[in-house]
């Protein structure tokens, strides 16, 4: 067995990356193909309506990519402030072209996921000087729970990820050999990161130290500088557009001050629950902790690496800092620490494998290293993917059907509706397919009133409670119903 790991190992080395590479794109898609129908479904199924409804309401009302809309809008036009649409405006071209279909928007998602499978291989192959590194880079990004899940619904991170990524990469072969092209692109990789998600300006540090060292300091300078320029340009026009639309649904600012009670549960959470569940998986946990024992241990480590992971681990503790109390429930808002978690991961795996090299090799180590070639793939793919089965089941299977039977009910598709029972604003309203507002059950009568006097024309309700009140009740007449939910026109 030692032999043919070994041989393995030497296998590897000789590949050539584009059949390494290729094999690991085609292993995402082949674990992803069988949910590529699924409904918006699963965790954090709030978000990933309101990213769909701009998808969405780009193809159904207007292709400006400077004006995102989303359905919570009540009677305004649903513009709103939000990160870089760029993949949501794709799925918007991908529906005007093949029509509306729940796989559109998974597949663009997956497709700008490459990225991070990709980048993520270069990155560690340069940073160590190995080609098996790069491999299991590769492996360990791709099985992240979080890349697991989050490469296959509609958010922007994964695809943030791979222009990180791709950002270092070319970052580090400018510093092998300072062709100018290896600068640009990764300044647009920089870019286009910074302007998906601007919690990838976590990595800026390290950008700024690298370039400090270089001999062409200017053009380094430079390029970071317009890159943090762009990237806050846009957010601050974003801020604009929620200013002027009145239209908060998407969070821009962070979440200080907040109490050390909040402070201690959510760290406890993070390093618990999420650092080895979701963030890594339990088989490149065990990895992680073996990094940070060799990374203590042997004072062998390259300058690069020590700088890199000196510098994000500084840009990864102040966003924590900034963003903690969110860390507890938004798991996905650490996708951008994942090039400085896996970096320990893959430091711990060569430390293996170096040690597997040796004829002194221990069991332990022997033991571990095959932890890594069984585990770390079918714990992270299990993990992941079990979100996409779970939230089918747990769906209610009338408001995935509902669309057609309110088409009847209203047809005047434009007609502004309020939906309740719905503690996010965008879950009730992306599935009914309409525009208005979304309010919970203990909602004010007064504040129902108001929305009727700004537009509303029917009630969409779940919630007898809120229906049945003698105020609210004198106000509506019955028009149909489906399943749990009734409909009601406003008098």
């Amino acid at each position: 067995m030692t032999k043919l790991l070994l041989f393995s190992i030497h296998g590897i080395e000789t590949c050539k990356k584009v059949y390494l590479i290729s094999f690991l794109v085609l292993l995402n898609i082949i674990i992803h193909l069988p949910f590529a129908g699924y409904p918006p479904v699963g965790y954090h199924l709030w978000r990933q309506t309101q990213g769909l409804s701009i998808a969405r309401n780009y193809s159904d009302e207007s292709m400006n990519f400077f004006q995102p809309r989303v359905d919570s809008r009540g009677k305004e036009t649903g513009i709103t402030g939000v990160e870089f649409p760029l993949t949501y405006y794709t799925m918007a071209l991908g529906y005007k072209v093949f029509g509306y279909h729940n796989s559109i928007s998974r597949i663009v998602t997956l497709a700008f996921s490459f990225t991070a499978i990709i980048f993520s291989f270069l990155f560690f192959e340069v940073l160590f000087r190995r080609r098996i590194a790069g491999l299991i880079g590769g492996l360990v990004t791709m099985f992240s729970p979080l890349s697991v899940y989050y490469s296959f619904v509609a958010l922007p991170d994964i695809p943030a990820l791979g222009c990180i990524f791709g950002a270092l990469y070319f970052w580090l072969k400018y510093d092998d050999d300072s062709k100018v092209s290896y600068l640009i692109i990764s300044g647009f990789f920089m870019t286009i990161s910074g302007l998906l998600k601007i919690s990838t300006l976590l990595v800026l540090l390290f950008f700024i130290f690298t370039a400090l060292k270089r001999n062409k300091k200017f053009a380094s300078f430079v390029t970071v500088a317009a890159s943090l320029v762009i990237t806050c340009s846009w957010y601050a026009y974003a801020r604009y557009l929620s200013n002027t639309y009145n239209n908060y649904d998407f969070l821009l600012g962070w979440k200080l001050p907040y109490d050390l009670h909040t402070a201690l549960y959510c760290t406890k959470k993070m390093l618990i629950v999420w650092l080895p569940e979701m963030y890594l998986n339990y088989g490149a946990f065990i990895l992680f902790m073996v990094g940070i024992y060799s990374l203590c241990k042997t004072a062998k480590k390259t300058k690069t690496l020590s700088l890199f992971l000196s510098t994000v681990g500084i840009g990864l503790l102040c966003f924590i800092i900034v963003m903690l109390p969110m860390l507890d429930v938004h798991d996905y808002y650490m996708i951008p620490s994942l090039p400085f978690l896996l970096t320990i991961s893959v430091t711990g795996a060569m430390f293996l494998i170096e040690k597997y090299e040796r004829e002194n090799s221990s069991k332990v180590s022997k033991i571990l290293l095959y932890i890594l070639i069984i585990c770390v793939p079918i714990l992270g793919g299990f993990r992941g993917l079990s979100r996409f089965v779970n939230g089918l089941k747990t769906a209610p299977n009338d408001l995935l059907t509902i669309e057609p039977a309110l088409n009847t009910i209203i047809p005047d598709n434009q007609a502004l509706v309020i939906a309740t029972d719905d503690v996010s604003p965008s879950i009730l309203l992306y599935y009914f397919h309409r525009k208005g507002w979304s309010a919970q059950e203990n909602i004010s009568s007064g504040r129902i009133f108001e929305m009727h006097e700004q537009g509303a024309k029917y009630l969409i309700s779940n919630s007898r409670a809120l229906e049945s009140r003698p105020e609210i009740h004198a106000k509506i007449d019955s028009i149909g119903s489906y399943e749990r939910f009734r409909v009601f026109r406003f008098r």
